[in-house]
């Protein structure tokens, strides 16, 4: 029995020390999830227009909707911004291109129906004083998509719009 006691006392440290180098393979480089996650989620949310397929960022809170494309690049025919107002007691927001360095349409949406269409709103040029674009009535939600993408699709006040 003591012969047994004396090897687990000589061995033990051999098994205790055994794990701690660490290990023996390269771990491989994992990609910046961080950005790619970013990129991945702006335009993510599919709706349908008109029967038309598009993928947007919704914009719910006062300080993203004040932000909205300002300073962004160009939407692509398949991406737009959908302004969330059903938390909101605001019910008439009036929008205006600060920042903006491209033209848009600006779809007004009741209760997913298209009230009205504001179609190929201008970037602002340097020094230009902003107008504001209102909706025709209360809406629930504005969409914004690149300029002309109304037309080219066919979309019209009375399509429906699947959120």
């Amino acid at each position: 029995m003591k012969k047994i006691h004396i090897y687990i006392l000589l061995f033990a440290p051999l098994f205790v020390f055994a794990g701690c180098n660490g290990p023996t393979f390269a771990e491989p480089q994992r990609p910046n999830v961080q950005s790619e996650s970013i990129i991945a989620t702006e335009y993510n949310t599919p709706i349908t227009v008109a029967n038309q397929n598009l993928f947007v960022e919704i914009v719910a809170t006062d300080e993203t909707r004040a932000q909205g494309l300002s300073g962004r690049e160009p939407l692509t025919e398949k991406q737009g911004m959908l302004f969330d107002f059903t938390n909101t007691t605001i019910k008439r927001p009036s929008f205006w291109m600060k920042d903006m360095k491209f033209d848009i349409d600006i779809i007004w949406i009741a209760d997913n129906k298209i009230i009205g269409i504001t179609p190929n709103v201008p970037a602002p040029t340097p020094n230009e004083t902003l107008p504001s674009y209102p909706p025709p009535s209360d809406i629930t939600h504005v969409l914004e998509v690149i300029a002309g993408w109304s037309e080219r699709n066919k979309v019209k006040v009375g399509d429906i719009v699947k959120l």
